[in-house]
C-alpha cells in the first residue's frame, strides 16, 4: 500500500542503514527501548543519526518494529482468545497463554514481550517524530502524523493486553528517560486518543493515514463505552481504505508455515464451548473472510483442528490494522446503544461493511439483544481475524456489556492436548516484575480486571 509520500510495507528491504535510535542508555533499559535490530537491519551509522537521512531511517524503524509487534500480538491475542489453538503437549508460555493459566499466581500470565516488541514500538515513534520536527520539513508532515498514529496504536495494544497499570516511560533521542507511574486502562486509551488527534492534525491529505488515526481513534473510544464520540472519530473514512503493514515472518509465528507449526498452531471452532465457529462444518460453509488451510491427509473429516491460511509464509501477506470496514462497525456497534432498545439503524452498517466484498450476503437483524450484540461481535471478529483486535473486543464484552468472563472466552475442559487439563481464569498479561527492578514509580498492576 503505497502513496506519493510513503509506503507502509515495512520489511529490511526499505529501511535504511543508517538506523539509529536510542543513545545513551543504560544497561537497565536495554529491553525497553533497544532499537537496532542489527541482526535484520544491517550496519547502523551513528555518525548520521541526526540528519534527514537519519530521521527518516528511524521513522522507517518505527514501521519496522510495528510489523514485529503485530506478528507477536497476533499470536498472543490468538491464543489468549478463540482464534488459534495450542495443539502440541508443553508448559511454556505458549501453552499457558493458550489455557489461560498463570502458574505464579503473584506475578499473574507474563507477556515476556512487553519490553521487548510492546514499548519499543512508541518509543521508536516517538524519536523519529523527535528527529523529523528537527531535520524534517513541511513535506514531512505524513510521516510525522504516521509517527503519532503509531504510537497511540501500541498504546490501543498496550491497554487491550495488560493488566490496568502500564507505564509509558518516555526516552528522548538524547538519552533523556523520564519514568512514568502505572496508568490505568482508561487511562491509557485517553492517551491513545491524544496521540490519534495529533495524528489527525499532521496527517493532511494521507488517506490511509487518516484511516489510521481515525479508526485508531474509534477503537479507543469504543473501548471506554463514549460510543458517540467513536461513531463521529470514523464518520468520514472511506468504505474501501485500509492502512495494513507487512508482518516479517519469525519462528513461532502462528502464520509460519513449517513443520512445526503447522502442528503447534490450529483453528478450532467452539473452542472452550465459547469460541466462533470459524470454519463450520466444510469448505461450504466457510466464511470467507477466514482463510482455512486443512490437512490435505483429512480432507474429508471436517471435525479436525485447522490452519490458518490468511498468511503466506513469504512475508508478502499484510495485516490490516485499520479500514473502512472496521469503522463501518464502529458505526453499527454505537448504534446499537442500548442493545436493549436500539437507537440507529445499526443492522445497515453492518451490511454496507460486507458490501465491500461480493460474496457476503446482508444479514438481518436478530430480535434480542444478546444476539445483536453477538452479531456485531462475531462480524468484527471475522473481519479482523488474526490482526491482535480479538482480545480487545472479549475484554470489551466483559467489560462493557457485563458478561461473565466463563461466557466469553474458552472455558471448561482444554482440548488441546491429550491430557486432562481445564482452562484458568487469566483474561490479559500482567507486567513483568522485571518493570519495579527499573522505575521506582511503578507499583505493580493496578487490577487485573477485563
Amino acid at each position: 500500500m503505497t502513496n506519493n509520500r510513503f509506503s507502509f510495507r515495512a520489511g529490511p528491504k526499505m529501511i535504511s542503514l543508517v538506523l539509529v535510535l536510542s543513545l545513551g542508555m543504560g544497561c537497565s533499559l536495554d529491553k525497553l527501548v533497544r532499537v537496532d535490530d542489527t541482526d535484520q537491519l544491517g550496519v547502523i551509522d551513528r555518525s548520521k543519526i541526526k540528519t534527514y537521512q537519519g530521521s527518516v531511517g528511524m521513522y522507517f524503524a518505527s514501521i519496522k518494529s510495528l510489523s514485529v509487534l503485530l506478528d507477536q500480538a497476533s499470536e498472543l491475542g490468538g491464543l489468549m482468545t478463540d482464534e488459534l489453538m495450542y495443539f502440541t503437549t508443553g508448559s511454556g508460555l505458549t501453552q499457558d497463554t493458550d489455557l489461560r493459566l498463570a502458574r505464579n499466581a503473584e506475578n499473574g500470565l507474563i507477556n515476556t514481550s512487553f519490553h521487548s516488541k510492546f514499548h519499543p514500538v512508541r518509543v521508536k515513534a516517538s524519536q523519529a517524530r523527535e528527529m523529523l520536527m528537527i531535520y524534517g520539513s513541511e513535506k514531512d508532515s505524513a510521516y510525522i502524523a504516521n509517527t503519532y498514529a503509531i504510537e497511540g496504536f501500541a498504546i490501543v495494544l498496550l491497554a487491550e493486553f495488560h493488566c490496568s497499570g502500564v507505564p509509558l516511560t518516555e526516552v528522548a533521542v538524547s538519552g533523556a528517560v523520564k519514568y512514568t507511574r502505572g496508568y490505568t486502562t482508561t487511562e491509557l486509551f485517553e492517551h491513545a486518543v491524544a496521540k490519534f488527534d495529533s495524528a489527525l492534525m499532521y496527517a493532511g491529505d494521507s488517506v490511509e493515514v487518516l484511516t489510521f488515526a481515525s479508526v485508531g481513534k474509534g477503537r479507543a473510544l469504543l473501548a471506554t463505552g463514549r460510543y458517540d464520540e467513536a461513531a463521529d472519530a470514523v464518520k468520514d473514512v472511506p468504505d474501501q481504505s485500509k492502512y495494513d503493514v507487512a508482518y516479517t515472518p519469525v519462528v513461532h509465528s502462528p502464520w509460519y508455515t513449517n513443520v512445526q507449526t503447522q502442528n503447534a498452531y490450529r483453528i478450532l471452532d467452539n473452542e472452550g464451548g465459547n469460541g466462533i465457529t470459524w470454519a463450520g462444518a466444510g469448505p461450504v460453509n466457510e466464511d470467507p473472510r477466514v482463510k482455512i488451510a486443512r490437512n490435505p491427509a483429512n480432507s474429508a473429516d471436517y471435525a479436525i483442528p485447522t490452519r490458518q491460511a490468511k498468511y503466506a509464509s513469504t512475508g508478502t501477506s499484510a495485516i490490516v490494522i485499520a479500514s473502512g470496514v472496521e469503522a463501518r462497525l464502529i458505526e453499527a456497534e454505537a448504534l446499537l446503544q442500548p442493545a436493549s432498545q436500539p437507537q440507529g439503524d445499526w443492522i445497515a452498517k453492518v451490511n454496507q461493511a460486507r458490501r465491500t466484498r461480493n460474496d457476503l450476503p446482508d444479514l438481518v437483524a436478530p430480535v434480542t439483544a444478546d444476539e445483536r450484540i453477538d452479531m456485531v461481535f462475531r462480524e468484527k471478529a471475522m473481519w479482523t481475524y488474526l490482526t491482535a483486535t480479538r482480545l480487545g473486543e472479549m475484554r470489551r464484552l466483559v467489560r462493557n456489556y457485563d458478561r461473565a468472563t466463563t461466557s466469553v472466552f474458552p472455558s471448561g475442559n482444554y482440548s488441546g492436548t491429550g491430557n486432562i487439563l481445564f482452562y484458568g481464569n487469566e483474561v490479559l498479561f500482567a507486567v513483568p516484575i522485571e518493570e519495579k527492578e527499573q522505575n521506582n514509580l511503578y507499583s505493580g498492576c493496578i487490577d487485573r480486571n477485563a
